[in-house]
């Protein structure tokens, strides 16, 4: 598998982490949530030059009843989001975050900007496959339209202005494009970059949908740290880490809270394997 195609495949997983535990919007507490994601990504491997634009959608609505229960504990730049989905009713927790949700479409989606358009078709299942180009379609600057026809069964037509931010590069750490890359929970963790001045700098991370971290860091600062209280929430085991350069809405969509976000990183960055120890 080539690093582009590795990359991904990681960042449709990484979707659905967070649409399992609901968007990725600072407490929405809506048990029905959506996400609409455009990445931006480019670099150099073994002497060659890559770039990638990869749209990434995906809705699911909550069965009647069932409510999200999450517990939110700050810690500097980060949080700590610790999810579990409870009935309303019974108020017992259910085995596992993502049961009980259906997938819903929002119709065609269509993400234009400088000329240039992406347009993703929902299937029979209403999911949407992820749609890869390559080369950096939107560049930096460029205000991009997202636009959703709607579904009568499933999420409303809404529409909604991003700003593709200026591409950041990780330079530490520094992860194996061809393994999970070790991440002690004991420790903090540092990062590094160069570059995204204009724009905030996301980090997700996290093994399971239940339990996860995200941080938001200041670009202009070049650095952020992950501490080790909020690594420490991270179940042991293999998950992903995502780090980009981002312009990201909240949007509320009818009953469904749609996260919607525009990022840019280098081939390094992006979205990554990692092992949570």
């Amino acid at each position: 598998m080539t690093t582009l195609r590795r990359v991904r495949a990681i960042s449709v997983v990484a979707l659905g982490v967070i649409t399992a535990c609901g968007s990725t919007s600072r407490g929405s507490g809506s048990p029905s949530t959506g996400v609409v994601t455009i990445s931006s990504r480019a670099g150099t491997l073994s002497g060659m030059t890559f770039g990638e634009t990869l749209v990434l959608a995906g809705f699911v609505q909550a069965a009647d009843g069932t409510q999200p229960v999450c517990d939110i504990q700050t810690m500097g730049a980060c949080e700590v989001i610790r999810c579990t989905t409870e009935s309303a009713d019974a108020g017992a927790p259910m085995s596992d975050a993502g049961a009980a949700r259906t997938q819903r479409s929002a119709g065609t989606i269509t993400v234009s900007g400088g000329g240039r358009s992406i347009e993703l078709v929902p299937g029979a299942n209403n999911t949407y496959t992820a749609r890869p180009e390559m080369g950096q379609l939107f560049p930096a600057g460029t205000m991009l339209t997202i636009e959703a026809t709607g579904d009568s069964n499933g999420v409303p037509s809404f529409s909604a202005l991003l700003r593709m931010p200026s591409s950041i590069v990780l330079t530490a750490p520094l992860f194996n494009p061809t393994a999970p890359t070790t991440i002690p929970r004991n420790a903090p963790l540092a990062l590094s970059w160069t570059g995204g001045t204009a724009s905030k700098v996301r980090v997700e991370l996290g093994s399971t949908p239940n339990a996860s971290v995200r941080c938001i860091f200041d670009a202009a600062a070049g650095n952020g740290i992950v501490p080790a209280d909020a690594l420490a929430a991270i179940s042991p085991g293999d998950g992903l880490v995502v780090i980009a350069a981002a312009d990201v809405r909240d949007q509320r969509v009818g009953e469904f809270s749609v996260s919607l976000s525009a990022s840019s990183s280098d081939l390094n960055g992006g979205a990554a394997r990692a092992r949570f120890q």
